[in-house]
C-alpha cells in the first residue's frame, strides 16, 4: 500500500461515524479477545457490552476501541448502580481491553476504596495486571493468585527493592519470601482500604495471632 493509501485510509478512520456497523465491528474485537482468554458466551450480557460501547463510543466521538480511555472507564464504572450489569460489562471491557494492549491497566471491581498495588513497585504491579487481564483460571482462583503476587511484590518493595519483575526473581529471594510468609501475622502486607472494609482490616492488623 503505498503512503498516500496510507494516508487516506487513516482519514477514513478518523472520520467514521458511530453506527450500528461500527458498534459490531468493535465489538466483534473485543469478543474474539475474551473467547481467545476463555471467556463463555455471554448471551445477554454480549447486549449489554454493545450498549456500553454505543455510549462509550458517543462519548469519545470515535467508533474505535483505541480511543477509549481508563479514565473515561472508571467514571462510567463509578456512577453505574452497584452490582448493575452495566457496572459487571464495564469492569470486563476495561479488562480486555488491558489484555488487548489498548489500556494500561484495567480498573478495579471493589465497591469500596481499596488501592491493592499500594506499596507495590509499579512494573511488578504492570506484571500482576498483565496476568490478571490474561489469565485463563477460574474468577476466584485468579484473584487470590493475583492479590498474592501484589503482597509479594510489597514485601519485595521493602526488602528486595531492585527485584521489580518476575525474572529478577532467585532461588535465594524465594526461600527468603517462604520464611517471611511463615512468620507473617494476619493482615500484614495486605494493602491498605478505607470504608467499612478498611476499619475491620485495620483491627485485623492488630492480631498478632499468626496466619
Amino acid at each position: 500500500m503505498t503512503t498516500t493509501a496510507l494516508a487516506a485510509a487513516a482519514a477514513s478512520l478518523q472520520t467514521e461515524s458511530v453506527c450500528p456497523e461500527t458498534v459490531r465491528r468493535e465489538l466483534e474485537r473485543v469478543r474474539n479477545y475474551q473467547r481467545s482468554v476463555g471467556y463463555a458466551q455471554e448471551g445477554s450480557g454480549a447486549l449489554g457490552l454493545y450498549t456500553l460501547l454505543t455510549d462509550l463510543f458517543v462519548t469519545v466521538g470515535s467508533p474505535r476501541l483505541e480511543e477509549i480511555s481508563v479514565e473515561l472507564l472508571e467514571a462510567v464504572h463509578s456512577a453505574a448502580p452497584r452490582a448493575s450489569s452495566r457496572r459487571k460489562a464495564t469492569f470486563r471491557l476495561a479488562r480486555s481491553l488491558h489484555g488487548m494492549g489498548l489500556l494500561p491497566r484495567a480498573i478495579l471491581h471493589r465497591p469500596y476504596q481499596h488501592d491493592a498495588a499500594s506499596g507495590v513497585d509499579r512494573e511488578w504491579a504492570a506484571w500482576c495486571e498483565r496476568w490478571l487481564a490474561t489469565s485463563t483460571l477460574a474468577a476466584r482462583t485468579r484473584r487470590s493468585i493475583y492479590y498474592g503476587a501484589l503482597k509479594a511484590g510489597r514485601w519485595l518493595a521493602e526488602n528486595y527493592p531492585d527485584v521489580r519483575s518476575p525474572d529478577r526473581w532467585t532461588r535465594d529471594v524465594g526461600l527468603a519470601y517462604v520464611v517471611a510468609v511463615n512468620n507473617l501475622t494476619i493482615g500484614e502486607l495486605s494493602a491498605p482500604a478505607v470504608g467499612t472494609y478498611g476499619r475491620a482490616a485495620s483491627r485485623s492488623r492488630r492480631t498478632t495471632r499468626p496466619v
